[in-house]
């Protein structure tokens, strides 16, 4: 996490075509996480939506989490709309989330 820290967000890693069925939209995320199991305690979730103010993103188990605030600075240029396609954290974005301090 220190190495991270010190060089910054590169990106997610991976996307998914997010269907608009509810059903097939869960079975997506599903299907998407069991190839990106857990590590320890940074756990894999799929962005379900995404703006520089907050970002929701949906865990294997069904519960999402939201992040705001101050817990986006570290991901804040992937969250513009200049950044390259293949980088940004936009819905469908794979990504990696970790509890803060706050129990958050």
């Amino acid at each position: 996490m220190d190495y991270e820290h010190r060089h910054g967000y590169r990106r997610p890693e991976g996307y998914i075509d997010l269907p608009t069925d509810p059903d097939d939209h869960e079975q997506a995320i599903d299907d998407a996480l069991v190839d990106h199991p857990d590590n320890g305690e940074i756990v894999a979730a799929v962005v379900t939506e995404a703006n520089p103010k907050q970002v929701k993103a949906s865990f294997i188990d069904g519960n999402v989490a939201v992040v705001q605030g101050n817990d986006l600075w570290f991901v804040a240029s992937a969250l513009s709309t200049r950044t390259q396609p293949n980088q940004r954290i936009r819905p469908g974005a794979i990504v990696r989330l970790m509890k803060n301090d706050d129990d958050n």
